[in-house]
């Protein structure tokens, strides 16, 4: 891939990887074409995130490297969710058996019991279950607060790696739901209690519940496993943000997710080991920058 004088390159690897995957979701909804209701939609939103994937290399081109990387940032705040929604409503389609069963059967042989159970009888504390709540909603800006703290240092190999890491971390949950398609115990489950929290509980679920609908989006965890690479990401570019932020993030996240009954114990597993595919895969692709240039060992 040769650089333009602008110091940007034609194709940067996550431009590769989200266009893989566009095509990747093209040939399933062409092999389902048949089942699939409405299917001009899907391969609408389909064309539109292969185009968007297309367009993003060519303007960078155009661009210098600081813009150039503000535009794939924005460029996949849009992919990536459109990645989602298509995902969610291909999975019944593409694999139609649920594996609700599965889970709580490895659940039950792992930890003995069921986990998302484990709240007791009743909500004993509401404090609790409000910080853990606002904790797990806080995944839909974690990315945004590393790149912030990136960017602020000017760490533009650290922000290329990050968004390498993340964006080819989403993808690869998306696989797992294809894989074990299954839905949250709290949409199946009859439970002793709702939770309420203090405050905004109760607001934050049905609003998250209007925004994200029913999928069979439990396995993996897709919030652990990008909680696990942001703090992975902050101790390789931005140790302090580790320390502070993105570490106790990276076990507070996934704790909240069986706590609060969004996800199985054995869904919080597989995103460690999806997290390490990811971590993996990313260092095939393109090696760690330098320490360096852009890690975050000097004072924030």
């Amino acid at each position: 891939m040769s650089e333009t004088a602008a110091g940007v390159r034609r194709w940067e690897p996550v431009d590769a990887v989200a266009f893989g995957w566009y095509v990747l979701l093209l040939a399933l909804t062409l092999l389902e074409l048949g089942n699939l209701p409405r299917a001009s939609l899907f391969l609408l939103a389909e064309a539109v995130g292969l185009l968007g994937c297309l367009a993003v290399p060519i303007l960078a081109r155009m661009l210098p490297s600081g813009r150039a990387l503000a535009l794939r940032a924005v460029a996949f705040c849009v992919l990536v969710p459109l990645g989602f929604e298509i995902v969610g409503r291909l999975v019944p389609y593409a694999s139609p058996v649920s594996r609700e069963s599965w889970l709580v059967a490895a659940d039950k042989r792992i930890f003995g019991s069921d986990p998302t159970h484990w709240a007791g009888e009743t909500e004993m504390w509401p404090w609790l279950t409000e910080i853990l709540q606002w904790i797990y909603s806080s995944f839909y800006f974690l990315p945004i607060v590393l790149a912030i703290r990136l960017a602020i240092r000017k760490r533009t190999k650290a922000l290329e790696d990050s968004m390498l890491v993340i964006v080819l971390g989403f993808y690869l949950s998306y696989l797992g739901y294809f894989l074990v398609p299954a839905r949250s115990p709290y949409h199946l489950f009859q439970y002793p209690f709702e939770f309420e929290g203090l405050f905004a509980t109760r607001w934050i679920r049905a609003t998250l519940d209007r925004l994200e609908g029913l999928k069979y989006d439990c396995f993996p965890s897709g919030h652990s496993q990008i909680a696990m690479l942001l703090a992975a990401l902050a101790w390789a570019h931005d140790r302090t943000s580790f320390w502070w932020f993105f570490g106790p993030i990276g076990v507070l996240l996934p704790l909240s997710t069986i706590y609060l009954r969004y996800h199985y114990g054995v869904d919080v597993l597989a995103a460690v080991l999806f997290a390490a595919a990811t971590w993996w895969a990313a260092r095939r692709i393109a090696p760690l920058p330098p320490r360096d240039e852009t890690a975050g060992h000097r004072a924030a």
